[in-house]
């Protein structure tokens, strides 16, 4: 294998059911499924990294009584509506067991699994939702903005609340000798200005991810999508030492943007809508990514999340063509 080939990690969540031909809900709420699924997605894609979990933003929320629900046997699990409303928050929060509630158990033990079987292929990492978005499934993310906008107390209340579960769970997974990658697509611009950010969601990354670090986890992913590099010195700050350069962004601004380039490891991202394009597509884009990634120290190459539907010999073939031209380079 040539020296300079790049890490690979497909964004792959309700396509893991596809690749066992079950229905998404299924393979998200059983170990022995989700296991399948992960075993099926190492042997299609040789994938370096592999995240457990389908809907990654569901397991926390449901664990405090949100209701998910697949419309389809396509679909991921999700909710009508949110849990609460900010006016109508209970008076007492407690912390739900992540030792007992919900799909915890089973997140914990589908990782064990899953890094017994596949660990010593691939890195191993089981999802876990940040506060901001786990706050969001709770309350509305749009009226949780607004509050956070204004500085009023309901906001700041869930937020917490969502910290001290996030970091609850985290920890429960380093116990248990799990890696977590943390997810928070809500604290993405535009939905969340660089000023709101660095006020009301910096103090709680550094929070959850200083709880990886404390715990002997060296590599702190920190999935924040959209085009975040307006916040990217903030998101730098956070301890993270991945971050995603997602689709939406422009490679060479996110490089420059980034305050300490030579210690973070960026993972870009290609748009999944391009796996259903043809293969003329397939390798223009695979020469495009091969450049872009050369403007990282430690870069890693990626997708944006694969439908379903997806066709895993596009992907193969893009990956074949990737490695065709960072050969080259």
């Amino acid at each position: 294998m040539a020296s300079n080939r790049i890490p690979w990690e497909p964004a792959v969540y309700e396509h893991k059911a596809a690749l066992i031909d079950r229905p998404v809900e299924d393979v998200a709420r059983d170990e022995g499924l989700l296991v399948e699924a992960l075993q099926a997605e190492r042997e299609t894609y040789h994938a370096d990294f592999l995240t457990v979990g389908i809907d990654v933003y569901n397991i926390e929320a449901e664990a405090c009584g949100l209701k998910v629900a697949a419309s389809s046997p396509e679909a991921c699990p999700e909710a009508s509506s949110p849990l609460w409303t900010l006016d109508s928050l209970p008076d007492e929060l407690p912390l739900p067991d992540v030792r007992q509630a919900g799909r915890f158990p089973m997140m914990v033990e589908a990782g064990r699994r899953a890094v017994s079987a596949l660990g010593q292929a691939c890195r191993v990492r089981v999802a876990a939702s940040g506060p901001m978005t786990l706050a969001a499934k709770l309350v509305g993310l749009e009226n949780l903005v607004v509050a956070m906008a204004l500085d009023e107390p309901p906001a700041g209340r869930i937020l917490e609340f969502a910290t001290r579960l996030a970091e609850t769970w985290c920890a429960e997974l380093r116990r248990n000798g799990l890696d977590v990658i943390v997810f928070d697509s809500a604290a993405a611009p535009p939905v969340t200005s660089p000023a709101l950010y660095a006020a009301a969601v910096l103090p709680l990354h550094r929070r959850l991810l200083t709880v990886l670090e404390r715990t002997g986890q060296r590599d702190r992913p920190l999935i924040v999508g959209g085009n975040s590099t307006p916040t990217l010195v903030h998101l730098a700050a956070t301890g993270a030492t991945t971050l995603l350069c997602d689709f939406a962004a422009d490679a060479a601004a996110f490089a420059r943007a980034l305050p300490d380039a030579s210690a973070v490891t960026v993972r870009r991202n290609v748009d999944p809508k391009l796996f259903f394009r043809s293969e003329m597509d397939l390798r223009s884009a695979a020469e495009t990514l091969a450049g872009e990634v050369r403007q990282f120290a430690h870069p890693v190459a990626g997708t944006g999340i694969l439908p379903y539907a997806t066709d895993p010999s596009h992907v193969q073939q893009f990956r074949r063509y990737l490695e065709e031209f960072t050969r080259r380079s």
